[in-house]
């Protein structure tokens, strides 16, 4: 299974999407603990609107995030490793029941500085090809191009 990941800060959300379209993305899968944002942009409904009106599915895997208060933990890679390793089973099991190829989504920009990377990871050690989304970033704007990254 082929599973992309992308942070959407400092995306405009419609450059997001259509980043996700031009890699085929069919289904976005959140997996932020509580899908809602400051930024009413990425609140849970306004997201799965843009998916729907642009032919994609969303989804929001709530069992995979990370509560922010647990950001703090110093031990949170450590604890969310081994919970994603736990349940990689299920958690293959459910995203292989989506409409493919699926992106996973978080806030962080850097997925290195999100549990999406320790997530990709461990799928990635459990025969999934793993790809980051990146925005290239010049001197004055952020495109919106895929950086090939294989975790």
């Amino acid at each position: 299974m082929k599973i992309f990941t992308i942070g959407y800060l400092g995306w405009k959300k419609q450059s997001l999407i259509e980043i996700l379209k031009k890699n085929g993305i069919k289904t976005l899968v959140d997996i932020r603990r509580s899908p809602k944002s400051k930024n009413p942009d990425w609140d849970k409904l306004n997201i799965l609107t843009s998916c729907r009106l642009n032919g994609m599915e969303y989804v929001s895997f709530t069992n995979l995030g990370l509560e922010y208060k647990d950001w703090h933990n110093t031990e949170w890679r450590t604890a969310y490793k081994k919970y994603a390793e736990k349940n990689i089973e299920l958690t293959k099991q459910q995203l292989s029941k989506l409409t493919q190829p699926i992106a996973l989504m978080c806030k962080e920009k850097k997925h290195i500085n999100c549990h999406r990377a320790i997530l990709a990871e461990v799928l990635k050690n459990h025969n999934c090809d793993i790809i980051h989304i990146k925005q290239e970033v010049d001197d004055s704007t952020t495109s919106s191009r895929m950086l090939d990254d294989w975790c």
